[in-house]
């Protein structure tokens, strides 16, 4: 009984660790004007306090209900006008099609030949999406769920951080509003060479 308690309070605690370095690192990302600045900084920070052995936590049922709120919001974009765009454009969609099944094909011939991986965690680790369900399938197939875990994670910090910082400094998106700290912010991009 006292075990369990104990696992109880050390779970929370980890889970409020957790959230209180989100919250922080996108605050502070949020304030000085980045791009997408609260999940990038959000994202940054806990990677960074993970990598320094801090045991980062969100538990199961949490990260469930979390999928549940993020399933919702993307289908709320679903309208009637986007099914006819795609009805409109079935050539680009073709094309999207090829050229992620060749991204695919690619990513996994990189691994497999120059970094010598086996087939079946380069196929997972090169997968476009679904991070949690590609881990999930590395654990039931043998796969080695280390590696495909950083491939897939630093595919997904690299789009959600980079590319509204690329697009904004490509001139394809509008820049942030300006907040405290956004030129500041705007030097450390150029600094970098986003």
């Amino acid at each position: 009984m006292l075990a369990a308690l104990q696992t109880h309070r050390s779970t929370i605690g980890r889970l409020a660790e957790t959230l209180l370095l989100a919250v922080a690192g996108g605050a502070a990302f949020g304030m000085l004007g980045i791009p997408a600045g609260w999940l990038s900084g959000a994202m940054l920070l806990v990677a960074m306090a993970a990598l320094a052995g801090r045991p980062m936590t969100i538990p199961a049922p949490l990260t469930r209900a979390i999928f549940v709120l993020i399933g919702v919001s993307l289908g709320a974009v679903v309208t009637p006008e986007t099914l006819q765009g795609m009805a409109v454009w079935p050539l680009s969609l073709a094309v999207l099609l090829v050229a992620l099944v060749c991204m695919h094909a690619a990513a996994t011939a990189y691994l497999v030949y120059f970094h010598r991986w086996d087939t079946v965690s380069a196929l997972l680790a090169a997968a476009p999406g679904a991070l949690s369900q590609v881990v999930a399938v590395s654990t039931e197939t043998g796969a080695d769920i280390r590696a495909v875990a950083i491939v897939q994670t630093m595919r997904v910090v690299i789009v959600s951080v980079g590319l509204p910082v690329g697009l904004v400094a490509l001139g394809l998106s509008a820049a942030p509003a300006r907040t405290i700290g956004g030129s500041f912010a705007w030097i450390f991009c150029l600094s970098w060479r986003c």
